[in-house]
Parts: structure tokens; sequence; C-alpha cells
């Protein structure tokens, strides 16, 4: 029986899954976030 799911548990997975989505569209993606680039080329003498 464990294997059911009523149909309440239905709905609070639906509810979890729209706002775990919604929440998700809030924050933003890995990918977008500006990664510093590491320079390796030695810099000139500001003076």
């Amino acid at each position: 029986m464990a294997s059911k799911r009523g149909p309440i548990q239905k709905l609070v997975d639906k509810v979890a899954d729209r706002l775990s989505d919604l929440l998700g569209a809030l924050t933003p993606e890995p990918d977008v976030i500006p990664i510093p680039v590491r320079n390796d080329r030695p810099r000139r003498p500001e003076h």
C-alpha cells in the first residue's frame, strides 16, 4: 500500500513542483552568472 499515492499526496507533489519551478525561475541560472577569467599575462607597470 506504500506504493499507492493518494490524491492529496499527488496534489502536494504538483504544488511542490510548481513552487520549485517558480523559485527556479526567480534565481539566476549558474551559466548566467559571470565567472571571472584568470589572466596570466604579465601586467605593465601602472606608472
